[in-house]
C-alpha cells in the first residue's frame, strides 16, 4: 500500500480523467467539423479547459472522495496508517485537485484576467469544496450506515449523468456545446457566498474528522 504521497496519486487521477473527458470532446468537435484549424482548436481549449475543467475536476474529486472511503482508506488503516494520516490525505486531494485545476483554468481560458472571470473562478472552486466535503461527511457516516453511502453515489453519479447528457445533446444538436453558467446574480454578492462555501467546508471537516476517529472500519 501506497502510503505516502497518496493524495498526489489521486489528485492526479482526478486531473487525468479531467483531460480526458476534455480530449474527447476536443477529437469529437474535430471530427464533426469539416474544417478545424489550429485557432478553432484553441477556442474549444479556451471554452473547455477553463470554467467547465475545474467544475470537471471537482465532481470527479467528489466521486473518488466517496470511492476511497469506501474500499481503499480502510485498507489502508488496515496496513498500519493513522486516520489522521489518512484524514489529512483526503483533505490534500481535495484542495490539490481543485487549486491545481484552477490555476489551470486561469492560463487556459484564453480570456483577459478580469476580476469577473476570478470571481467565477473562486466562487466554483469554493462549491465544489463545500460539494466534496459533503460527500467526504457522507461517505464517513456511511461507514456506519451503509444507506448514506449509497444516497452519495447515486446523487454524484446522477450529476455526471445530466451534465454528460445535456452537453451530448447539445453537441449532436449543433455540433458544439454552448455551456452558459447563469450565475451573474450570485457574483454580486461573491463575498457572501465565498464565506458561506468556506464555513459550510470547515463545519463539515470539523464533524467529519469527529466521526472519522471513531467510526468502524471494515475491510
Amino acid at each position: 500500500m501506497r502510503k505516502k504521497k497518496s493524495w498526489f496519486y489521486h489528485a492526479a487521477d482526478n486531473l487525468c480523467g479531467m483531460a480526458l473527458f476534455l480530449g474527447i470532446l476536443l477529437v469529437l468537435i474535430a471530427v464533426r467539423r469539416e474544417e478545424f484549424s489550429w485557432e478553432s482548436a484553441k477556442t474549444v481549449i479556451h471554452n473547455y479547459f477553463s470554467l467547465p475543467g475545474i467544475v470537471l475536476a471537482g465532481v470527479l474529486g467528489a466521486f473518488n472522495v466517496i470511492l476511497l472511503y469506501e474500499s481503499t482508506e480502510p485498507l489502508k488503516i488496515s496496513f498500519g496508517c493513522t486516520r489522521k494520516q489518512v484524514f489529512r490525505d483526503m483533505q490534500a486531494m481535495k484542495i490539490a485537485t481543485l487549486f491545481t485545476a484552477g490555476i489551470l483554468s486561469f492560463f487556459l481560458s484564453g480570456q483577459e484576467r478580469s476580476r469577473i472571470f476570478l470571481k467565477e473562478l473562486l466562487f466554483w472552486g469554493l462549491l465544489l469544496l463545500f460539494l466534496q466535503s459533503i460527500c467526504e461527511c457522507m461517505s464517513i457516516l456511511g461507514m456506519r450506515y451503509k444507506g448514506l453511502m449509497l444516497v452519495s453515489i447515486l446523487c454524484i453519479s446522477g450529476i455526471i449523468g445530466f451534465v454528460v447528457a445535456f452537453m451530448a445533446m447539445d453537441f449532436i444538436k449543433n455540433g458544439e456545446i454552448h455551456m452558459e453558467w447563469p450565475i451573474s446574480g450570485v457574483l454580486e454578492n461573491w463575498l457572501l457566498w465565498a464565506a458561506v462555501f468556506l464555513l459550510g467546508t470547515i463545519l463539515l471537516v470539523f464533524f467529519s474528522w469527529k466521526f472519522f476517529r471513531k467510526a468502524e472500519v471494515h475491510i
